[in-house]
């Protein structure tokens, strides 16, 4: 007990010996370094940093006679802290007033002169102050350099440098020169990764530390772009709202935007930009709008002009063109989904047909939007989805084809004006009839007797489409009378 007392009272004398010069000096250098760390200077608070650090070390070291072994290497680690922040805080003096004189100042000279200055007063307090041997001293930078020169010969270093840095993490997606590929694995000495191809590729680090590498996975979303020339009849308001709805209907898009990169001597072009969560689906989602760029532009009659490539106006001519001149088929077609109707009246609505083309995946009718038309499918396969009680993403409901009792789609948002109550995409390549409004507006104009037979057959029809059974006879004629009392309100008939 009496030992550790000793102890205890010859640390305090020391301490308070020195404590207030060293103590002040302390202070002085910790507050610098508090008030440049937020500073865009030439001074570094690594430097105030090291002195208070060391002064503070040497402030607190006792000077007793069983601890003189531990006292150098504590005297050692002060001092060298104290002469490392002198030697930083000279050396930034130094360039700051040099480039007070040069725009433009290289810090490498300086970086090398710094942590020669290191080594050097590093050995020299070893020697002084711990007492090594100066032939040993000698020995250590040559081993070192040995060591050193063997580190960079390999890929050691560079498998250290990926580690501590991470420029990516196993699943990523990332690019360097012409390879791209998903990281399985980091080692010492090279990087695996997995190509579009199932190509497994074996990357030394010391490759890729010379490479500029691309992360696709960094960030949240990603973003890709696709280019295509129009023509200058159409307006870019009108191609951009095309496009934006073809955009909308790929699910793996975040955002997109389209913007009038160019005029060109014969056609307007036109960047589309979009973001994808999943690099892995790139390609994929190229594709997509690619090939659902064809028909979206064959609907809206949008051209493609030479010399790249020309697409006919679409659905308008190809109905006037094939089947608008005799009526007969769409009265044929027509016959499937309103059998009450008379030729006569079937045949007022023969002008507002158009034929429709959509390309897999695309979507014909979307979940919530308001019905202009309804779809009668001549070719293809589709599927009806619908958005899940909870709100989670969409259920599928059923498949509809060209050989369905039901091939059509959309007629009860459009004889109501409700919304739509379901979302139909394309499965495959589809071909459709499209009947807009506008006919039903004048067939009830010309025959307004046909509006009850229609509401009866859509009443019956939804019905057995939701598979509803009901034990009271009234109900579907109450139901009729409902959505007869809409198609009123929607086309404006008169009673």
């Amino acid at each position: 007990m009496e030992q550790y007392q000793s102890l205890l009272e010859s640390f305090l004398r020391v301490v308070r010996a020195h404590f207030w010069i060293e103590a002040g000096l302390a202070l002085i250098a910790a507050l610098f370094a508090i008030a440049l760390r937020r500073q865009k200077r030439l001074f570094k608070p690594s430097g105030f940093i090291m002195l208070s650090v060391g002064l503070l070390l040497d402030m607190l070291m006792p000077h007793t006679q069983p601890l003189e072994l531990w006292m150098r290497y504590w005297r050692a680690a002060a001092l060298t802290l104290v002469l490392f922040g002198v030697i930083q805080l000279a050396l930034e003096t130094v360039l700051v007033t040099t480039r007070r004189r040069t725009a433009v100042a290289s810090t490498i000279f300086v970086e090398v002169l710094n942590a020669a200055l290191y080594v050097g007063v590093a050995l020299l307090v070893l020697w002084f102050v711990v007492g090594v041997d100066p032939r040993f001293l000698l020995a250590v930078p040559v081993l070192g350099t040995l060591v050193l020169g063997w580190i960079l010969q390999s890929d050691f270093l560079h498998g250290v440098l990926l580690q501590y840095h991470r420029p990516f993490a196993p699943g990523d997606w990332v690019r360097f020169g012409n390879h791209v590929g998903r990281i399985r694995e980091t080692g010492w000495r090279a990087t695996r990764l997995v190509t579009r191809a199932d190509e497994n590729i074996q990357v030394p680090n010391a490759l890729l530390a010379r490479e500029l590498i691309i992360n696709y996975s960094a960030e949240d979303l990603v973003a890709d772009e696709v280019f295509i020339s129009l023509g200058y009849e159409t307006s870019p308001d009108t191609v951009e709202q095309t496009i934006h709805a073809l955009l909308h209907g790929v699910l793996e898009i975040r955002k997109s935007e389209v913007d009038v990169w160019e005029y060109g001597e014969s056609a307007i072009r036109y960047r589309i930009r979009f973001w994808i969560a999943d690099y892995a689906a790139q390609e994929q989602v190229r594709t997509q709008i690619l090939r659902s760029l064809w028909y979206s532009l064959r609907r809206n009659s949008i051209e493609i002009p030479f010399p790249t490539r020309k697409i006919l106006a679409g659905g308008n001519q190809l109905a006037a063109t094939t089947e608008e001149g005799s009526g007969r088929r769409f009265v044929s077609v027509l016959r499937r989904v309103y059998p009450a109707l008379t030729d006569e009246e079937l045949e007022l609505l023969t002008p507002a047909i158009r034929v429709r083309q959509f390309g897999r995946g695309e979507i014909l009718i979307r979940e919530g939007e308001a019905g202009d038309f309804f779809y009668v499918l001549r070719r293809g396969k589709v599927a009806v989805l619908a958005t899940r009680a909870d709100g989670a993403g969409e259920k599928h409901v059923r498949y509809i084809d060209q050989s369905s009792p039901e091939n059509f789609i959309g007629e009860t948002a459009l004889l109501t004006g409700e919304p739509r109550n379901a979302t139909v995409r394309a499965t495959s390549d589809v071909e459709v009839l499209e009947i807009s409004r506008d006919g039903f507006t004048q067939l009830f104009r010309t025959k307004p007797e046909a509006a009850a037979r229609i509401a009866d057959i859509a009443v019956r029809r939804a019905a057995e489409t939701n598979q509803i059974r009901t034990a009271q006879d009234g109900a579907p004629a109450s139901r009729a009378a409902k959505v007869l009392a809409m198609m009123y309100s929607v086309f404006d008939i008169q009673r």
